[in-house]
């Protein structure tokens, strides 16, 4: 059964260089990534915190910007959050990986560490306003409007009604590729994800975060449901089965522990995502891209490298660009681009894309110069390649 609406007008209200749909933490780098270099961003988020999972999500770790052996891989934008997840809270830098740090230490200790996360998302509060970001909190993005291959406008949903936002060029942040989706790109789901329940707890002494996760190796026949994250009935079970699983947890512990804080968004790993001409893939371990704009380690052990090819950031429509973890991934990489550094490292490359397109007249986001496009982003302390003996090299873009 299906039923038309009426045809109506809807009132445009703003016209912008760049919006962007998702303020996670990828969505928040691109949004700084453009208006630093000058251009007016309007920032679409559905919830009312800024952060996504790392804050509205408790995912509160900021995973490592090294790669496990010494080496630092991320800089930018994703090393200044870093920082920043930790000025108002608990949580510290190790002292190794501070300016002078012991550089025998970094090969041992990570450059992570565990943040509050209202802490941080206060701190990224104070970044986009300083930044003259024009932030839709509780603002639901609905369906793009395109001419040819372009995006025109895009239809969003607030308490104030259904109306529509212009932009030059549309930065898909949303983590379930909602924008791209709509645009018609090529997409791809995920729908085998394993519960997971973090919580915060208090027992008259600790204030301490629990992990409390399915694991995620093993087969899948091990773990008794895999959810989907674009269903509404999966992610509808998936919270309502990972607070039963915390709440067990839980009640493991004295009647005097309190459960303090839980996620108010759902820990889903993976969703959607961008299907592009070029998939970043977990085989793609230690070769060099053509098009790279970014390197980066692997969260779960020490060694790997991988290089961020621009071309994954990009479909075939004309002015839209992809970050954080709904870029072109295969199943394989997509639990390492997920990420927190990642995610930030993808949107600060998507952002200064943006700007740099605005800036050259690009006809299309996938013909922006490279060249200039990576001088950039070195000049804004990113890393985009690393030196190892033995590098291979493999020019896929």
């Amino acid at each position: 059964m299906k039923i038309v609406e009426p045809a109506r007008e809807l009132p445009v209200k703003g016209s912008y260089d760049v919006l962007v749909i998702g303020a996670g933490v990828a969505g928040v780098s691109a949004a700084l990534a453009c208006a630093r270099n000058g251009k007016s961003v309007c920032l679409v988020e559905r919830e009312y915190i800024l952060g996504g999972l790392a804050t509205a999500g408790i995912v509160a770790i900021y995973l490592p910007l090294c790669d496990g052996q010494g080496r630092q891989m991320i800089g930018g934008i994703s090393e200044e959050l870093l920082k920043e997840s930790v000025r108002y809270g608990s949580g510290e830098i190790p002292s190794c990986w501070k300016e002078g740090g012991d550089p025998e230490l970094r090969q041992k200790i990570r450059y992570k560490l565990r943040f509050d996360p209202p802490a941080f998302a206060c701190a990224l509060d104070q970044l986009v306003a300083q930044a003259g970001i024009h932030l839709m909190l509780g603002t639901t993005m609905s369906s793009a409007v395109k001419e040819g291959q372009e995006i025109r406008y895009c239809i969003l949903e607030n308490r104030e009604g259904r109306f529509a936002v212009s932009a030059k060029i549309f930065i898909d942040a949303s983590g379930d590729a909602v924008l791209a989706w709509s645009a018609g790109e090529n997409t791809a789901e995920f729908v085998r994800n394993r519960l997971a329940g973090w919580y915060y707890s208090y027992d008259g002494s600790e204030y301490k975060l629990n992990i409390v996760q399915e694991s995620l190796k093993g087969p899948d026949k091990e773990v008794k449901c895999l959810y989907g994250g674009i269903s509404t009935d999966d992610v509808t079970q998936f919270c309502l089965d990972s607070r039963q699983m915390l709440l067990q947890h839980a009640l493991q512990f004295s009647m005097d522990t309190t459960i303090t804080q839980i996620a108010t968004i759902p820990q889903i790993r993976m969703t959607r995502r961008l299907k592009g001409t070029l998939e970043i893939d977990e085989s793609d371990e230690g070769r060099v891209f053509q098009d790279a704009v970014g390197c980066f380690g692997d969260w779960r052990k020490a060694g790997p490298h991988f290089t961020l090819p621009y071309s994954a950031l990009v479909g075939e429509t004309k002015n839209l660009l992809v970050a954080g973890r709904c870029i072109s991934a295969s199943e394989s990489a997509g639990d390492i681009i997920r990420a927190i550094p990642v995610c930030a490292l993808s949107g600060e490359a998507a952002g200064t894309a943006a700007a740099l397109a605005l800036d050259c007249g690009a006809q299309t986001v996938r013909s922006v110069p490279l060249d200039s496009l990576r001088l950039r982003l070195l000049q804004n302390n990113n890393i985009l390649n690393w030196k190892v003996q033995g590098e291979k090299t493999n020019d896929k873009s």
